[in-house]
């Protein structure tokens, strides 16, 4: 109790001292020693002050070790403090590689000097607020939740903004619970006004997933996220574009989504008692689909109302569509679609997701469903159009979701885009497999692994124990794998070693690592990384086809490893299928998969 009391009352003397000193710290701008029991430095770097003590490594210890039992950091602040302590040892080119008596800064506090954000930074229109961020938050969702931004204006002006008033956050996209940062703030929104405004968007949430019971229920085997939030955009006019080109895309799209499509040519329409009507089909374009339906497009309204009605009136298979110049490539397809029989088309508000080992969540302008007959599911298309100067979906993703059940049509009627709606599946090819860790026995996983992450080794060794001048006996274990890791000498077994042998080994000066025959893979795995010393991560990743919240976005999210090391390539360990075209997608991200 005594000892507990001493500790407490050290910790709040050294606590006292560091705010008693901290402002003449800032004035100094340089080291500033605080002598207790031990000594705190305060270093100035750029905007921030950080609170760091001199450490020397002993024998078997690495960073992350100590971070992780020394001084207790929380796995989702480990990369900011690490990255805090690199600024303050420049010397240390490699963190894996540190040795036994060497002296090393440690970071232990982080601060941001407020006073030097001020609104004269900002916009005459805005001012700021520091924030706290809550467990799974990002920037967006704090903007658009807490503040009332139109998702269209994030990334317009307020990513920069933000970027601006936090200059020591690299990535926006990774900011963690806890972190206090700063949010610009429109003058004219007072905390009151957003409150309201916050209380509206949740009532028409509520209304709109009211609404929505009665909504799609084609999509067997997908499910949908409801409340997600994608950017507006202006859909161009059909007036913009050439209208053969035009004419060419929506050929295109017809045959995507199994029709077919006659714009060359005439088209002969029996007429009742004898006779036919003649159609140019340059001017007017047929669409046919296998149920049968045909649909006579009519641009510009050329077709005499007469000669329409007679064709209605009589053969009930056709049907016409005027499209006028005003309007959009969507307008369009909106109204011919659901004349083709089995199909039904919606506005993509929401993403389709497919759930299996990769989740893959697709966010599309329009979703089309083509009802099967029998057991069969549904055929869905995710439909893009795609503006002057965008980009499609890469088609090595194209192939994979239509491996999936969902082809991806990226449509433009834009002349620099004009080949987007022409990639079919297949058309490019990713001939890469993906390569496999060998992992019958734990053994030859782990041996796998060593040799992936390139860490020489042995197997089957005998090392001699029990350093002594005495010749009279001799001691030695056979250690199913060993090797040599910066300074130290490591051994893993799988055989179950004593506690009175493992001492034993300890003693000669070896790091041993336990690991039973039948352990579970993922286990064995984190174990042997933790082990080395390898910076990884167990989770599951995210990886985009375009900016968070971009309105043609698919994400896929597979689980498994992530491991760091002097490879340019990022390792992606994980049990999920990976098929030629997945892989190449992610070697494009800088991502290497390797399936266990």
């Amino acid at each position: 109790m005594k000892n507990k009391i001493l500790f407490m009352s050290l910790f709040f003397g050294i606590f006292c001292i560091l705010l008693f000193y901290k402002e003449e710290a800032n004035a100094r701008k340089d080291q500033l020693a605080i002598s207790l029991t031990k000594t705190i430095y305060v270093k100035k770097y750029k905007d921030q002050n950080i609170y760091y003590e001199l450490y020397t490594i002993k024998k078997g210890e690495w960073l992350w070790k100590i971070f992780r039992d020394k001084y207790k950091i929380p796995p989702e602040q480990m990369s900011r403090i690490f990255s805090a302590l690199k600024r303050l040892n420049p010397g240390i080119k490699n963190t894996d590689m540190v040795h036994p008596g060497q002296k090393i800064l440690f970071p232990l506090i982080e601060e941001m000097k407020k006073s030097h954000i001020t609104p004269s930074s900002l916009p005459p229109s805005f001012t700021f607020e520091e924030y706290t961020v809550k467990q799974g938050q990002n920037l967006s969702t704090i903007l658009m939740k807490d503040y009332n931004v139109p998702k269209s204006q994030i990334y317009n002006q307020y990513l920069k903004l933000f970027c601006g008033l936090n200059p020591d956050i690299n990535d926006p996209d990774l900011i963690y619970a806890n972190q206090k940062v700063y949010i610009p703030v429109y003058k004219t929104t007072s905390k009151e006004e957003r409150k309201l405004a916050k209380r509206k968007v949740k009532k028409a949430l509520i209304t709109k997933k009211i609404d929505e019971k009665k909504g799609p229920t084609a999509f067997e085997g997908t499910k949908w996220e409801k409340g997600s939030v994608k950017a507006e955009r202006k859909i161009p006019i059909i007036a913009e574009y050439n209208p053969n080109t035009v004419k060419d895309t929506i050929g295109t799209f017809f045959k995507d989504i199994g029709g077919g499509y006659v714009n060359r040519g005439n088209y002969y329409i029996p007429i009742a008692g004898g006779g036919e009507l003649t159609l140019d089909t340059g001017t007017f374009p047929v669409v046919e689909m296998k149920s049968g339906k045909k649909v006579i497009i009519d641009f510009d309204d050329e077709l005499p109302a007469s000669m329409e009605e007679l064709i209605e009136s009589n053969w009930e298979k056709y049907k016409i569509i005027n499209i006028k110049r005003e309007d959009t490539i969507e307008s369009m397809l909106s109204r011919i679609v659901p004349q083709l029989g089995p199909y039904s088309m919606i506005k993509g508000d929401n993403p389709i997701e497919l759930k299996d080992k990769i989740t893959a969540k697709i966010w599309a302008d329009w979703v089309i469903t083509k009802k099967q007959s029998g057991t069969q599911k549904d055929r869905i298309f995710a439909v893009n159009f795609i503006g002057k100067g965008e980009k499609g979906t890469p088609p090595a993703v194209k192939n994979y979701i239509e491996s999936r059940g969902v082809r991806v049509i990226d449509l433009s009627f834009a002349e620099d885009n004009k080949q987007i709606g022409n990639q079919e599946k297949g058309t490019t090819r990713f001939e890469k497999e993906v390569d496999s860790l060998y992992s019958s026995t734990n053994k030859d996983l782990i041996c796998s692994l060593l040799s992936l992450i390139n860490q020489p080794f042995s197997k089957d060794v005998k090392v001699p124990l029990q350093k002594t001048d005495s010749s009279s006996f001799k001691m030695g274990v056979t250690a199913d794998i060993s090797m040599e890791k910066g300074d130290d000498s490591c051994l893993i077994s799988l055989q179950g070693l004593s506690d009175n042998l493992l001492k034993i080994l300890h003693e000669n000066g070896f790091k041993v690592l336990n690991i039973q025959n039948d352990e579970a893979s993922e286990s064995v795995i984190a174990k042997v990384l933790d082990f080395l010393g390898f910076r990884f991560s167990s989770s599951v990743f995210e990886f985009d086809t375009a900016k968070k919240g971009d309105p043609q976005n698919i994400k896929l999210i597979i689980p498994g490893f992530l491991i760091e090391y002097d490879d340019p390539l990022k390792i992606l360990l994980t049990k999920a299928t990976l098929d030629k075209s997945l892989n190449y997608f992610l070697q494009e991200k800088g991502i290497k998969a390797i399936r266990y």
